[in-house]
């Protein structure tokens, strides 16, 4: 049910979240200050002000714990006399300021064995006697610090590593006394020196631990059971939320860690403004006791489901839309509606909260923490449409650059020149959106999370405040407190009354106030473990020290502010350069720039007709033309400026969409169909079409220059200026290379058109002044430079589907391109026979391309040794840390030797993630060579990085035997009731033919991994379509063929391939056509987190569709065995002794044995009209 409210509402926090995606940086930096405020503030109430409540007459280096009182009338020796007087002392009060003042000062020594004990400083009168000197001589010149002076030694028979000094209680004393008498202390034989600790110790941590510990106990041993249950059991929950947060945002939004950890991080921030309100603003105190109990609650009961929700709907958003609708707009609609719940189940909770503390208003703990949780659960709303939307804007962001920056870095590793690299990543962009990880993502995220540790343990290292030293404090108010400490430790070592009687006589004394100081903790100056604390500690003060200097406090404020400035604006400019469309980006051009010379207007046209078709296929960044055009080479000396390039740029649209607007629907049908014309009633048709098109490359057409004249045009560097046919002219008589036109021309399909000139002249051959050969509408970018040279046009090749096939329970259309006739339909047959009996199940048992280079050495000996020592683990192990530094996806898995005489052949087998990898396994294969060369073997010589030993393109046992690429095997069940429905054929003659054929046939052939029916054939067509090196069929094709009949009488069919040879990235993968076909199997470039897991899925959908094609084949082949044996089988009878029944007659169930004959030979005959090919 829609409430018109929620629906406003959501409107607005849309809007909210639309502004906070579109500034991101700003919504961060802003949260982030307030958030910092209202830490320090709250740091302050909660932690720094509680510890510092009593230290108004405590010393720099000391905190006061404990005041008591003893009246003068009163029983010294009796300690339920003593009074404490903590938390009303005050040292002008009359009572007190007349009474005797002594101040009790711990000091505790910190061993670490009982070894330790014999080490400790002995405390006797000696000790007091120089302290006394000491203090005395220094404060001479003071009489009321002199005269007045007292101190004493009191041992506490309990603890041999504590001892406590009474003393009179004098700041300036105090200090005097640490910094010059006791800051470093001497053992008895002098071999250890005990320091006073840091007051920020690691050691503090520990007895925070072990405090919280016993209190936790206390407190259970206090409570009541059924509490203690409920909120265990809250706290469970409470774990579990978190959990669950995780496992959905890893299942939905595809993020284990940032993105949940970001939603927690909203939560917090939410948490500590809603703390700051209660307690600065509206100045109602929550203990830390209530929030840690009614905290836990709150989060089981809200949860993280709505936030959930929202992300994985942003981040399920296809790239597309998200160029279409830009990051705002994509965050608008999704917060549109997925805020109604979100708000809807908040909004009921604070009135729920609100209503309690209203009839709670008398229990002020729970009135308070009400007040608290209605706040925590605004700001979480606020924050998520604001600060979380701003972090989900950034996520989506810097995934697409990151997914880009991905693809390009490895399509630059298998070779592909770096503009066309990049061209062919911005496709992605259009395409659904996928996280990319980086090999190294684990490492780079422990990082963080270490970073992310140091800071707590920095921030926590700092807090001096009662609950990390409370263990310290708690065990000093306990001894203090002890009646028999009292008593037998001070009343009786002391006599307290001569020193009362020592006060009074030189003023009226009241009595005795005794505080007690913060202990001195004392550690072993030798320990390495101190000693690491002390220089942690020295350092940390150091750079303190230097942030709170006057000069550089003021550097650093202001190189935040520029720091801060910078990087915003840094952020927005990569920002708007990666993300802005280039519609939009290009439509703002247009009102900035008007043609002004014909040059200008050439250069427009010429980058127009370039990006006919690029513009709309390689994401925001220009083609590889426009590059051209913007930097020629040096030698034609062209001059454009800057608003040249931005008027090519503005025209280039406008052609483009002009193009796209007004070409007719049958214009590229009348160029080709299947690779032919269809205008052969219009013998000029083709050449007019071409002269037609041709035009649009060719501005200066009309302007016929003669050859002398082209020539010097040429020589001054004005190539692109000349007619395409005075171009063509130069190349023909040689002025020219064919090679160096798109270079020269900067216009990759303006050079296909002049070389088809050219080579129709130079070959004579005027079927290329036609469009027979189709050239137009093609993105020669992702050619250029990286699959074809001299190109002169493209071949269709007709493209169909088999399928679909269920492979491992997911069903593909599997896309081939053939010439070959009953092909596809054959493979069609076979993926309907196999999905009847359950589909294709596959197992991959190798994944490894490999490189062969043969070396050559003087001696056999050499030889041999070299063998040795690679064959070793020492020489695999240091063979993979050479190659492994050669590439961020290649890993060299192992390195087989052969030796031929004084030549060793070393095959190198690597994973090339989903690369083929031909080219990175050749880099690492050279870099090892020189390793091995100039660090190993001197002598050793190379004579080819590929020895044959790979084997690559050839057939080749070594390949059969150890494989290849990816091995695959597919199997695949087939019912009896299949075989003879779809396939016309039974179980018992596939698996006779399949022997008889296959494997007898093949081996009598003396094959090497030709024991198949024609798996070359389904290969082929499936590299064809998909972009791979169709000259890889020879080692990719081979297969071994089994069949046998299981328990139950059905067909079990299994290929096995040891060398398929595939990539998803590289290669022919780059060009849109392929590319697509990729794509519609779902294993388009590399794979998203598991680099090399979309090349392993295309091998195992090619071994599919070889098992499909080699059930439909040996299915044909068997059904015309069998026509021929039952035409043989009747032509014995006597003639009519069977009456042909008719056609519609011919059933399965008919009683007549005659009948079924005959029913037989029908069904046969017709199994038998699938095209054979073998």
């Amino acid at each position: 049910m829609a409430f018109p409210g929620f629906e406003t509402a959501s409107v607005i926090a849309a809007y909210l979240s639309k502004i906070s995606a579109l500034k991101p940086i700003h919504t961060l930096l802003f949260v982030a200050l307030f958030s910092i405020i209202s830490y320090l503030s709250l740091v302050d109430e909660y932690f720094i002000h509680s510890s510092n409540n009593h230290t108004a007459d405590a010393t720099n280096s000391l905190n006061n714990l404990n005041s008591y009182f003893l009246p003068s009338s009163l029983n010294f020796n009796d300690v339920n006399n003593w009074i404490d007087i903590t938390q009303s002392f005050n040292s002008l009060n009359s009572l007190y300021q007349n009474s005797t003042h002594l101040a009790l000062l711990p000091l505790r020594f910190k061993t670490i064995s009982n070894n330790d004990l014999s080490l400790l400083p002995i405390f006797d009168q000696s000790l007091i006697d120089s302290i006394s000197a000491n203090i005395s001589s220094s404060f001479s010149s003071s009489s009321s610090h002199s005269d007045s002076f007292f101190i004493d030694l009191v041992h506490d028979s309990t603890a041999l590593n504590e001892n406590y000094l009474v003393l009179d209680y004098n700041n300036d004393i105090l200090e005097s006394l640490i910094n010059n008498n006791l800051s470093l202390l001497k053992s008895p034989n002098n071999s250890t020196m005990w320091k006073i600790s840091h007051q920020y110790r690691i050691g503090q941590y520990q007895q925070l631990l072990s405090s919280n510990y016993k209190k936790l106990l206390a407190m259970i041993k206090g409570a009541e059971t059924f509490d203690i249950i409920i909120v265990a059991i809250v706290y469970l929950i409470m774990y579990f939320t978190f959990a669950k947060l995780f496992y959905d945002m890893k299942r939905k939004a595809n993020s284990k860690f940032w993105l949940p950890l970001a939603v927690l991080s909203t939560n917090v921030i939410a948490f500590l403004f809603a703390l700051f309100v209660t307690t600065k603003i509206i100045s109602l105190k929550v203990s830390l006791l209530s929030i840690s109990e009614g905290l836990p609650f709150l989060i089981s009961i809200v949860g993280f489901n709505n936030m959930v929700l929202i992300t994985s709907a942003v981040i399920g958003t296809s790239n597309n839309q998200l160029l279409d609708q830009g990051v705002g707009n994509l965050i608008f609609k999704v917060i549109k509606v997925q805020s109604i719940p979100f708000i809807r189940d908040n909004l009921l909770f604070i009135i729920s909260l609100i209503g309690c503390s209203l009839y709670a208003s008398k229990l002020e703990a729970l009135k308070n923490f009400c007040i608290l949780s209605a706040l925590f659960l605004f700001f979480n709303v606020l924050l998520t449409f604001t600060f979380f939307a701003s972090i989900l804007a950034l996520k989506v962001e810097i995934n697409l650059i990151h997914q880009s920056t991905s693809i390009k870095n490895a399509l630059e590793e298998e070779g592909v020149d770096s503009f066309l690299a990049e061209s062919v990543a911005n496709q992605t962009l259009k395409d659904d959106f996928v996280f990319i990880d980086s090999p190294n993502e684990s490492t780079i995220t422990i990082f963080k999370l270490v970073v992310i540790l140091a800071f707590v343990l920095f921030q926590l290292w700092f807090f001096k405040t009662n609950w990390i030293s409370s263990s310290a404090i708690e065990s000093i108010k306990l001894k203090v407190n002890d009646i028999h400490f009292l008593s037998l430790n001070i009343a009786s070592q002391f006599n307290l009354n001569s020193i009362h009687e020592h006060h009074s006589a030189t003023q009226n004394n009241n009595g005795i106030v005794l505080t007690v100081l913060e202990p001195l903790i004392y550690l072993p100056q030798n320990n390495f473990f101190y000693k690491v604390e002390d220089h942690v500690v020295h350092f940390l003060e150091l750079i303190s020290g230097s942030i709170r200097d006057r000069f550089i406090s003021k550097f650093l404020l202001l190189a935040f502010f520029v720091s801060s400035f910078v990087n915003i604006y840094l952020l927005n400019a990569a920002r708007l350069y990666n993300l802005d469309k280039p519609i939009q980006q290009y439509n703002r051009m247009i009102s900035e720039s008007v043609p002004s010379t014909p040059g200008q207007l050439s250069r427009r046209a010429s980058f127009a007709s370039i990006s006919s078709h690029t513009t709309s296929s390689s994401g925001s960044y220009p083609s590889r033309d426009v590059r051209s055009s913007i930097q020629p080479i040096i030698h034609e000396k062209p001059i454009i400026s800057e608003n040249d390039i931005i008027e090519t740029k503005n025209q280039n649209l406008i052609n483009n969409k002009s193009n796209e607007i007004t070409k007719p629907p049958h214009t590229a049908h009348d160029q080709t169909v299947n690779g032919t014309s269809r205008s052969h009633s219009h013998p000029h048709s083709h050449k007019s079409h071409s002269h037609e098109s041709d035009s649009k490359y060719d501005h200066n057409a009309h302007v016929k220059k003669s050859y002398e004249e082209a020539l010097k045009y040429f020589e001054s560097g004005k190539l692109v200026e000349l007619s395409n046919d005075n171009i063509a002219e130069l190349v023909f008589k040689g002025n020219i290379p064919l090679y160096s036109l798109e270079k020269r021309l900067g216009n990759n399909t303006r050079a296909v058109i002049v070389r088809r000139k050219a080579i129709s002249q130079l070959a004579n051959a005027p079927v290329l002044k036609s469009s027979r050969l189709p050239y137009l509408h093609y993105d020669y970018d992702r050619v250029f430079g990286a699959c074809c040279e001299n190109v002169i046009g493209y071949m269709p090749l007709p493209v169909g589907i088999a399928g679909p096939i269920v492979i491992d329970g997911k069903p593909y259309h599997i896309p081939m391109a053939t010439t070959e006739g009953c092909l596809v339909a054959s493979a069609m047959r076979g993926c309907k026979a196999i999905n009847a009996g359950g589909g294709v199940v596959t197992v991959l048992t190798r994944d490894g391309m490999t490189r062969g280079p043969c070396v050559r050495f003087p001696t056999l000996k050499e030889a041999g040794g070299a063998k040795i020592w690679i064959d070793s683990d020492e020489g695999q192990e240091e063979l993979k840390k050479q190659f492994n530094s050669t590439s961020r996806f290649a890993r060299l898995q192992h390195v087989f030797t052969a030796l031929a005489g004084t030549l060793l052949y070393v095959r190198f087998r690597t994973t090339t993630g989903d690369a083929m990898g031909m080219n990175m396994i050749s880099k690492g294969t050279e870099h090892c060579l020189k390793y091995l060369s100039e660090y190993r073997f001197p002598r050793m010589e190379v004579i080819a990085v590929s020895g044959n030993f790979c084997t690559d393109k050839k057939s080749a046992a070594v390949n059969w035997i150890n494989g290849r690429g990816k091995s695959v095997v597919a199997e695949a069940r087939i019912p009896a009731e299949v075989v003879k429905r779809v396939l016309k054929s039974d179980v018992d003659a596939l698996i006779d033919l399949n022997i008889s054929k296959n494997l007898i046939g093949s081996a009598m052939a003396g094959a090497i991994g030709g024991f198949n029916a024609h798996a070359a054939n389904l290969v082929t067509a499936v590299f064809l379509a998909t972009g791979q090196d169709p000259a890889q069929n020879v080692e990719s094709s081979n297969c071994i063929t089994l069949m046998h009949k299981d328990p139950e009488g059905s067909l079990q069919i299994s290929v096995s391939m040891p060398s398929i040879e595939v990539g998803t990235i590289g290669g022919g993968t780059i060009l849109d056509a392929q590319n697509s076909m990729l794509e519609l199997l779902g294993v388009r470039g590399p794979h998203p987190t598991n680099p090399g897991e979309n090349a392993r899925q295309l091998a195992k959908i090619v071994a599919s569709a070889v098992l499909a094609g080699e059930l439909s084949l040996c299915s044909a082949l068997a059904a015309g065995h069998l026509v021929q044996s039952h035409m043989q089988h009747n032509r014995a009878k006597p003639a009519g002794s069977v009456a042909a029944p008719a056609i519609g007659s011919l059933a399965p169930n008919t009683t007549s044995s005659a009948t079924k004959s005959a029913y037989e030979l029908k069904r046969l005959q017709e199994g038998s009209k699938i095209c054979i090919k073998s």
